[in-house]
């Protein structure tokens, strides 16, 4: 497939927004889906919990991977606390992603296997 197929394959901001509940939550937090969106909607919804007054649930995650559901888990108003994962390439990138700055801050991160997991 050339550059331009692929291309032709990313939606322009032309194109018909989703019905339903899925659309009325990217029209309430001003998110168009093109190219990057997903990260879009991770921002907005970041800010849009950050102005509401609300106790986030507290959570800890077992069986991490990489990381990707604790980020969305946080970008829909969880405080992850606590990641684990046996793997060690998986666990590096929960470092990166607990680093200053970045969507898991703060977050400890424990590569162990489950069988000797104890919460802390």
């Amino acid at each position: 497939m050339t550059i331009a197929q692929q291309m032709e394959l990313i939606p322009t901001s032309t194109t018909k927004r989703p019905t339903g509940w899925f659309g009325n939550g990217l029209s309430v937090l001003g998110v168009n889906e093109i190219g990057g969106w997903p990260d879009a909607f991770g921002d907005a919804l970041c800010r849009y919990n950050a102005t509401r007054a609300s106790n986030p649930i507290t959570a800890i995650s077992l069986f991490s991977g990489a990381g990707g559901l604790d980020i969305g888990f946080h970008d829909a108003g969880f405080k992850i606390i606590e990641c684990n994962e046996i793997e060690p390439d998986f666990a590096a990138t929960l470092h990166k992603n607990a680093a200053e700055g970045q969507r898991l801050e703060g977050v400890r991160i424990v590569c162990e296997d489950i069988h000797h997991y104890r919460w802390q």
